[in-house]
């Protein structure tokens, strides 16, 4: 949980070919993702409508060390998520697929499997926010279901 974010991941990262580059980044979320799991479900972190994750206002961040803790968790998973996220890009350049497009598709995936007290924010008003009212997810939060609340998952 405290492994800090470094710069070196993106130099790193942008040398290897596409593929490589991305199994590097899954490796590492792949370590990190026990602590990830944890802090979501101590409701220190959310996810944002964005794909990337968010402090959330928890009794677990009162400490302020432990606080500084999970703030570098979060920045090393959403560097290596927005890392992922370009290289997913460029791996579908013919498709026209960009990064902002990547990151609300895994947004999606992510509420689609979320566990039980995940705190989620919904998509922002549009397309993406009335399929989402319209699925079972949505159906269930009833007024809860608002563009860009956040909601924990029961």
């Amino acid at each position: 949980m405290d492994e800090r974010p470094r710069q070196r991941f993106f130099d790193d990262d942008e040398n290897l070919p596409p593929a490589e580059a991305a199994n590097q980044i899954a490796a590492r979320m792949f370590r990190r993702n026990a602590d990830v799991v944890a802090l979501k479900a101590h409701g220190c972190l959310g996810e944002d409508n964005r794909g990337h994750l968010s402090l959330r206002p928890a009794a677990c961040l009162a400490d302020h060390e432990h606080k500084n803790s999970v703030q570098r968790a979060m920045a090393a998973e959403n560097a290596d998520r927005k890392s992922l996220y370009r290289e997913i890009a460029k791996a579908y350049t013919a498709s026209h697929l960009n990064v902002s497009a990547i990151e609300h598709v895994h947004a999606a995936q992510r509420r689609a499997t979320a566990g039980r007290g995940e705190a989620f924010q919904l998509p922002q008003a549009g397309p993406e926010y009335d399929a989402f009212l319209a699925s079972p997810l949505g159906q269930a939060l009833g007024p809860k279901c608002e563009p860009k609340a956040w909601v924990i998952f029961n």
